[in-house]
């Protein structure tokens, strides 16, 4: 399970709510005042997120067809096995199956491992290919840096009166058994037992490259999960503990969450149905990072006289996330964004943090502030005249195709990547033109909304409203 997929499946365990039943416990939560917002994360992340589920449950139900919302509310009914007839009983729903407080938002943080150490590791695994190493030099040199591992931490609200056993329960259905927590003790945890119970983790549970603990905090009312994941391989008990240790010591006193260089995580909201922030460096040091390690434990059912040249083109591919963000980030550099659930729609807002250069630029097109109504607005008053504005970027933006098939192979991480930092320099690369006829082009996807787009200091920001369904 790669760690974007083991921390979605843990924020989202207050949808998996329906498929739990209440379930008595001994970890009761009793009533008290919220603790500091983000205090629980650490301040090196690659990208945080916030979700309530009081809000996600109204989006959920003012959401356009035209935007996915029967489809949204299919899902939700397949996932309960019954029709879910309105926001307030998905609501009680969730506070009941995990007993998840819908009102306090579930916060999370995914970070990446380190991506020097890791390079270090990828190069002399293609060193000893290269020498013609006795077999298995793959599996070794992966072995020697088993404690590499990629982290992501979610901190779940509990209701009041609600216990972390039937939040761990939940968990276990919602991902179909795959994260099935045992009680820490000898019995589950062995050797790393003592180790486990000092950091406060009550339940833990195997996977296949690494593990999920489970720890009650604030007295029992919220749940934060960790999930630890091996690079190349499943890092023993001792480094899962030492890397939750190590943000331990970065969060005391409620000192954790984004740290001052992140502006862009201003978008963060404690009110908000959803939030994200993104650190475009960190998550393109993740997408290299997790690209070697698929490439990596993707050669060990292949002809052993082509895992040399697998290699090399996995390696390459996994460095697309890394060259996209070295050929960008002149005009904006970092991305967030939030969902709020309103009166007669849906509220959505995007920041991104700009540079001195950015200002200028983004300025010009924007003067005091700028309305598009619909999609020919945003093509023919905003992007067409910023792309005029905009420096031609260096490879991979020096041609359409490069551009495309950078982002195409650097999956979801190099996405992002373009998202919070080199949209600019993609909308100013050749042959973007037909890209923005199509965004016009009434059939080729949803309207989009009307936009509000200003600069207001040293960031970038659009506001919306998706009107209710």
């Amino acid at each position: 399970m790669r760690w974007p997929r083991a921390v979605a499946v843990a924020a989202a365990a207050a949808a998996g709510a329906l498929l739990a039943a209440p379930a008595a416990g001994v970890m009761v939560a009793p009533k008290r005042a919220p603790l500091a917002f983000l205090g629980r994360l650490p301040d090196d992340a690659a990208m945080y997120f916030t979700v309530r589920a009081d809000g996600l449950a109204r989006a959920a139900f003012l959401l356009p067809a035209a935007w996915g919302g029967d489809d949204v509310r299919g899902w939700i009914a397949a996932i309960a096995g019954t029709p879910v007839a309105d926001a307030a009983a998905l609501e009680g729903l969730v506070a009941t199956g995990l007993g998840i407080d819908p009102a306090r938002p579930i916060v999370a943080a995914g970070m990446s491992a380190d991506e020097p150490a890791a390079r270090k590791a990828m190069e002399r695994i293609l060193a000893a290919l290269r020498a013609k190493a006795r077999p298995g030099a793959v599996a070794a040199a992966a072995h020697k840096a088993g404690a590499l591992a990629m982290h992501g931490r979610v901190v779940v609200p509990l209701a009041a009166g609600a216990s972390v056993e039937t939040f761990v329960e939940g968990l276990r259905r919602l991902s179909r058994g795959e994260i099935a927590a045992c009680a820490v003790g000898p019995k589950c945890t062995g050797g790393a037992t003592a180790k486990l119970k000092a950091l406060g983790a009550a339940f833990y549970a195997p996977l296949e490259r690494g593990a999920v603990v489970i720890t009650p905090a604030a007295l029992g009312a919220e749940v934060v999960v960790d999930v630890v994941l091996g690079v190349f391989e499943a890092p023993p008990p001792a480094a899962i503990v030492a890397r939750i240790a190590a943000v331990e010591k970065t969060v005391g006193a409620g000192g954790g969450g984004p740290g001052p260089g992140l502006r862009a995580c201003a978008a963060l909201s404690e009110a908000a149905a959803w939030s994200v922030c993104v650190d475009p460096r960190r998550v393109a040091e993740y997408g290299a990072v997790e690209g070697w390690s698929l490439s990596v434990r993707a050669v060990g059912s292949v002809d052993p006289t082509m895992v040399g040249a697998l290699l090399e083109a996995g390696f390459a591919e996994a460095d697309r996330s890394l060259a996209i963000l070295r050929a960008s980030g002149g005009i904006v550099a970092g991305f967030g964004a939030s969902v709020r659930a309103e009166s007669g729609g849906i509220a959505a807002a995007v920041r991104w943090t700009t540079t001195d250069a950015g200002r200028d630029r983004l300025a010009a097109v924007l003067g005091p502030g700028l309305r598009t109504r619909d999609d020919a607005e945003l093509a023919h008053l905003l992007l067409r005249p910023l792309r005029g504005r905009f420096p031609r970027g260096a490879p991979p933006f020096d041609s359409e195709d490069g551009a495309v098939r950078a982002v195409r192979e650097g999956g979801l991480p190099a996405a992002l990547v373009v998202l919070a930092q080199a949209w600019p320099e993609l909308l100013a690369t050749p042959g973007v033109d037909a890209w923005i006829d199509r965004l016009v082009d009434p059939g080729g996807h949803p309207p989009s909304p009307p936009w509000t787009w200003r600069l207001d200091g040293d960031a970038l920001l659009g506001e919306a409203i998706l009107r209710a369904r």
